[in-house]
């Protein structure tokens, strides 16, 4: 598989010192970045992977928990959870991490789904076991 090219922005930044101050291990910076993108809510992408998960995965797995990923492109990253029947106590659903992935925050479309779908199935299988 060809490695794919990340986009990125270099900020110059001047690491001149105002006369007569010395730098201190404390120093900071805060850099605001402003990116203007028109991508799906939350939601969205959570219905379209859940989606997604049903229909390669199993039923089994869920995701939850969406960050926003400040990447190239921009994604929409989440929890997978494996939600089970709890034997021990009949009517409870046992929730287990089972990784994380991701999708593209405006497409919807999982990101890397060949090399995830058999990590999150090994993952599941082997809890279940």
């Amino acid at each position: 598989m060809a490695e794919e090219e990340m986009h990125q922005t270099v900020v110059p930044v001047s690491g001149d010192l105002p006369v007569g101050t010395t730098a201190t291990a404390s120093d900071s910076v805060q850099i605001t970045i402003h990116i203007q993108a028109e991508v799906m809510t939350p939601a969205a992408a959570q219905r379209k992977v859940n989606a997604w998960l049903s229909l390669n995965a199993g039923h089994l797995l869920v995701v939850e928990n969406p960050e926003l990923v400040i990447a190239d492109p921009l994604q929409w990253r989440f929890d997978v959870i494996l939600c089970s029947p709890d034997l021990g106590a009949p009517g409870k659903v046992r929730r287990t991490p089972a990784g994380r992935m991701s999708a593209d925050a405006v497409t919807g479309e999982v990101i890397n789904p060949n090399t995830l779908l058999p990590e999150l199935t090994a993952h599941a299988e082997a809890q279940l076991a």
